[in-house]
């Protein structure tokens, strides 16, 4: 080993520090740079993990942890931990526990048996969600949960009951296969609205 150091104590032991000097300023770090030989290029930076200041207030100084990686330019930021434990990756500024930004597609998942994305946990009776690809449709599943899709101008535009399968619009307790809480227009195939 090219780098070892060792220490005995309890719990978390310092065994290394990376110190940036410099005059306190927001966004300062001190970082681990990863390096390989490109082609002809060289001995070239690939990629680091930095630890941050976000807030030189004395008494109440942040930090974050960086992770960079290279490509095809010098080590950019990827994903951060601010903080507060939020993750964020592509944005140095989560809004949640875990926050992803992307200009094209946020989220891919592809796993042999189709791609699947879950919410909360099937033993916690008000809290799961999954959707996803598989077993050749798509599928949006609450786990015999009811489902309610609703916004600030409509509390339960769309309620669907689990224990029967019956919708709901504008009710949470719809009594027949579709049950409509208010006026319903109906119009004959290829009628506009105007």
């Amino acid at each position: 080993d090219l780098l070892d150091t060792a220490g005995s104590g309890a719990g978390t032991l310092d065994v290394a520090r990376l110190q940036n000097t410099v005059a306190a300023a927001n966004s300062s770090a001190a970082e681990l740079l990863f390096a390989a030989n490109r082609t002809t290029g060289g001995l070239t930076n690939v990629a680091g993990v930095a630890g941050m200041i976000t807030d030189i207030t004395n008494g109440a100084y942040k930090g974050a942890l960086v992770f960079s990686t290279a490509n095809n330019a010098a080590p950019a930021e990827r994903m951060r931990i601010d903080n507060a434990g939020n993750v964020g990756i592509g944005t140095s500024t989560p809004l949640s526990n875990f926050t992803v930004m992307g200009a094209v597609d946020s989220v891919s998942l592809n796993p042999a048996g189709g791609p699947r994305l879950k919410f909360g946990d099937t033993a916690t009776a008000n809290a799961y969600i999954e959707m996803g690809a598989y077993s050749g449709i798509n599928n949006f599943d609450t786990k015999a949960r009811d489902l309610n899709i609703f916004s600030t101008a409509s509390v339960n535009a769309l309620y669907l009951k689990a224990s029967n399968g019956n919708i709901g619009i504008g009710t949470t307790s719809p009594g027949t296969l579709l049950d409509v809480a208010g006026s319903i227009t109906s119009r004959p195939s290829g009628t506009g609205t105007g």
